[in-house]
């Protein structure tokens, strides 16, 4: 009976319940990418408002948000926990030869 299903042999409610699912997980991914893209469309914007597109497009959304939270700072930490931890874990989850 399970081979029988597993090569395609549904009944019409299986099928139906099937393409809802779907549909419905479709919907559901698309409407999460759609929010996503409006975010970053919106993120170089110089100003959006009751328009469909933003009238021009900036970086220095970004520039700003580097120099207010050195970026550079807590990146370069960031690395150096990251690595930290890499050796850490390397010296304490492989066994020694």
């Amino acid at each position: 009976m399970f081979a029988e299903r597993a090569l395609g042999t549904r009944t019409p409610s299986e099928l139906i319940w099937s393409v809802a699912l779907w549909t419905v997980m479709g919907l559901f991914v698309a409407n999460f990418m759609l929010m996503i893209l409006a975010v970053l469309v919106n993120s170089f914007a110089t100003q959006w408002f009751g328009t469909w597109l933003p009238p021009a497009f900036t970086t220095k959304w970004y520039v700003s948000a580097w120099r207010e939270f050195q970026l550079d700072q807590v990146l370069v930490v960031t690395m150096m926990v990251v690595g930290a931890v890499v050796v850490i874990s390397g010296l304490i989850g492989v066994p020694a030869a």
